[in-house]
């Protein structure tokens, strides 16, 4: 906001479009999180709508209103979600439409009635292109779920004698890639600072990010996984249910009656999860990288409730129920709204009881470490703040006024 100019003035090894994203947050409140909060919550909620309409398109009505406080609640609480303001947690909302769309998709090319190349228009992947360019510029570490995500539909198109399609969707996802990225390559060529940001997002990132040594292909592979476990031991709720729902969809035919459509679904979380942790190092917010693949579980458990129902109640039954809803069409929402509204008050008890965040709420600002910090660092007439590794995670930088950047050894 001072005229600094990312990377070549400032030092951070964030992407371009997450300095962008912070000066919005500090545009609304230069001392506070005020800003992040919001763009959090608008973040967090477009993740929410995109969960509910994946299951409006499978179960009941209610159903998704009824579970969506408790999948918020399940990620907010986790620890992988406890610091707050990570390009894994804004990649919730941009994954979950992503996801929508693929399944949406994936559905479609089971209806004879409906061909599927008809129902992935190249708005949408245009759209999700632009996703993927949000998050090559913010943290390309997240790119295997993109990547995976085209080549999902590419395939798709192929395998239904749609070559000319599939190499037109391709080409437009690359298109929604750069509407992103020329913006941002101009801004770099323009300000003098591309070889900056080369040698900060690319190279440092890739060589010393880690402060492992470089291994072999095997050797990293086990790696992440052992990284995966270590995340999965943290976060063991959320896990549990996301790979609990991931297996349950691929078993039943939830979303499509073919093994090997449903099959894709399995290879996007392990692509994700395996590039995320690529890198060879791991922190406990990595997992949210794979978080928006929980939806599945809830997915999974109302397709499975809606089996079960259908299974063990009787045509008599089921003809008796219809008239009965047929003659008091209210009657039959009540019990609903009381289930929504008790899932409700109990994802906000839990949460309070579970979330990490939550004991610190009895501190006033002045006593937590953040604003302390600042504190002392405003003091300075013309103050400066090192570069120190997860500096910007735990919110130094952000509840700084004063302080400026200098050179690659220095960040505002």
């Amino acid at each position: 906001l001072r005229g600094a100019v990312p990377y070549r003035d400032l030092f951070d090894h964030k992407g371009l479009l997450w300095y962008f994203l912070y000066m919005c947050a500090n545009l609304i409140s230069t001392k506070t999180f005020l800003g992040l909060y919001l763009i959090e919550i608008l973040s967090f909620s477009i993740f929410l709508f995109y969960s509910w309409k994946l299951l409006d398109m499978f179960c009941p009505a209610f159903y998704g209103a009824a579970v969506l406080p408790v999948l918020g609640c399940l990620i907010t609480v986790s620890d992988a979600f406890g610091m707050g303001g990570s390009a894994e947690e804004i990649h919730l909302s941009l994954a979950a439409a992503g996801l929508y769309y693929l399944i949406r998709f994936i559905r479609g090319t089971d209806a004879p009635s409906s061909p599927g190349p008809l129902l992935i228009s190249y708005p949408v992947v245009y759209l999700n292109g632009i996703f993927a360019g949000c998050v090559l510029w913010s943290k390309y570490s997240l790119l295997g779920f993109w990547f995976l995500w085209m080549a999902s539909v590419f395939f798709l198109l192929v395998f239904g004698k749609e070559w000319k399609r599939g190499l037109i969707s391709c080409l437009v996802f690359l298109l929604g890639m750069g509407t992103v990225s020329l913006p941002c390559l101009l801004y770099l060529l323009a300000t003098g600072s591309f070889s900056d940001f080369w040698n900060t997002y690319i190279v440092i990132n890739l060589r010393y990010a880690s402060l492992e040594e470089r291994r072999s292909l095997r050797e990293q592979l086990q790696n992440s996984l052992h990284y995966f476990l270590m995340m999965f031991g943290w976060n063991k709720i959320l896990g549990t249910l996301t790979i609990t729902g991931l297996a349950a969809v691929t078993v039943f035919p939830v979303y499509s009656k073919s093994l090997a459509k449903r099959l894709i679904l399995p290879a996007l979380f392990l692509f994700s999860a395996g590039v995320a942790y690529m890198g060879m190092v791991s922190h406990f917010y990595y997992f949210m990288a794979v978080a928006p693949f929980l939806v599945l579980f809830f997915l999974a458990a109302g397709f499975l409730a809606a089996k079960l129902r259908t299974w063990f109640r009787k045509e008599s039954a089921a003809a008796e129920t219809i008239r009965y809803r047929q003659s008091r069409p209210a009657a039959g929402q009540v019990p609903k709204a009381a289930g929504c509204l008790l899932l409700l008050a109990v994802s906000c008890l839990y949460g309070w009881r579970r979330s990490p965040n939550v004991p610190y709420m009895k501190y006033r600002k002045e006593e937590l470490t953040q604003y302390q910090a600042a504190a002392i660092i405003d003091q300075e007439e013309d103050p400066t703040l090192m570069y120190y590794h997860n500096l910007i995670d735990i919110g130094v930088l952000m509840s700084c006024e004063k302080a400026e950047g200098w050179g690659k050894y220095f960040f505002m």
